[in-house]
């Protein structure tokens, strides 16, 4: 089963700071091998757009780095699995993403705490997609289950 992954970038690296971000990178991947990657310009000021775009992809995970709360709201209120404030190498992160490996803590923007920029919850979403990845069929039917009825909000009425 493919996992559907969406990081904002900046050259080789997970963009800094998401509000100024312009570059996605979409990655579709399978038993440890990335399978397809495109990158995409998005703009960070239309994040209706960018929330609409990794639903109708069914994007399961979106990184990046800094973010404000609004946006940030927008996007866990869609049921995406997010994880917010992450910084490093973009190869570094995806050889992690894609073969289990947590991204959280070690990949955590240098001066976040436990207690800050939403760690616990991003463990919690990690498990998510670690669940996504692993080799169990049972965990991937229910993680498709869990994701296949994500509470969203009518992002219609935002336009």
């Amino acid at each position: 089963m493919i996992t559907k992954a969406a990081l904002t970038i900046w050259e080789n690296r997970i963009s800094p700071v998401f509000d100024s971000a312009s570059s996605l990178l979409l990655v579709d991947y399978e038993n440890q091998q990335i399978v397809n990657r495109t990158i995409e310009p998005f703009d960070a000021n239309q994040i209706a757009h960018l929330v609409k775009m990794l639903l109708e992809r069914n994007i399961c995970c979106f990184i990046c780095g800094a973010i404000t709360q609004p946006p940030a709201e927008l996007i866990r209120s869609n049921g995406i699995n997010f994880f917010p404030f992450v910084s490093g190498n973009l190869e570094d992160i995806l050889s992690n993403l894609i073969c289990g490996n947590p991204i959280i803590p070690r990949f955590l923007m240098p001066g976040c705490q436990q207690k800050r920029c939403n760690s616990r919850q991003s463990q919690l979403n990690q498990r998510k997609v670690l669940r996504n990845s692993a080799h169990c069929n049972h965990q991937r039917k229910r993680f498709n289950r869990c994701c296949s009825t994500r509470t969203k909000i009518d992002l219609h009425s935002i336009f």
